[in-house]
């Protein structure tokens, strides 16, 4: 429905294991968040293989060690709760690579918070998703305002230009036959 497209969810889990793409296992129930491709793992089994933390907000995702899928898919996925993890400092930030903890510290969440790779949790939150190389608009609008708002309170910049930037259809063919 057009509601749906508009509005966006969160999945609070109990008792889980993160992997270092945002998927999320507890139990006999597995979350995978909707993204460009599937990464089937199979679950560490050893305690060095992954951390614990009580708490953790996963953005991580299947591209999101590369900075277009990064910017495009995970971060988006915590602006609707920016306002929920800054008034709950506990809670880790999980990310799939750590280029975007300086993007993350300008919308308020600290490199302490950040965690990778594989994670047990006591309750992990799953965000909506965008997908393949898109931003969920809700998540989109919200981030725009937030960085919109960083620039407006720390530098003085009069915007008197607008940059479109447009993929074209030869250069997508080239990449995907490649």
């Amino acid at each position: 429905t057009e509601f749906d497209r508009y509005s966006t969810y969160i999945h609070t889990v109990q008792d889980t294991f993160v992997d270092d793409v945002g998927n999320v296992r507890s139990g006999n129930l597995d979350i995978v968040p909707l993204q460009c491709a599937v990464k089937h793992q199979k679950y560490c089994t050893t305690l060095n293989e992954f951390s614990y933390a009580e708490e953790v907000f996963t953005i991580a995702h299947v591209w999101g060690n590369t900075y277009y899928h990064g910017m495009l898919e995970n971060i988006p996925r915590l602006a609707p709760y920016l306002e929920f993890l800054k008034r709950h400092s506990s809670i880790k930030v999980h990310v799939a690579n750590k280029f975007v903890i300086p993007h993350l510290e300008i919308l308020g969440i600290t490199r302490t918070r950040i965690i990778q790779g594989h994670v047990v949790a006591g309750i992990a939150y799953v965000p909506q998703a965008g997908g393949c190389g898109s931003i969920h608009p809700i998540s989109g609008l919200v981030l725009q305002n937030l960085y919109s708002k960083f620039i407006h309170d720390h530098f003085n910049i009069t915007r008197n230009t607008i940059v479109v930037i447009k993929r074209s259809a030869k250069m997508i063919e080239t990449v995907n036959d490649e």
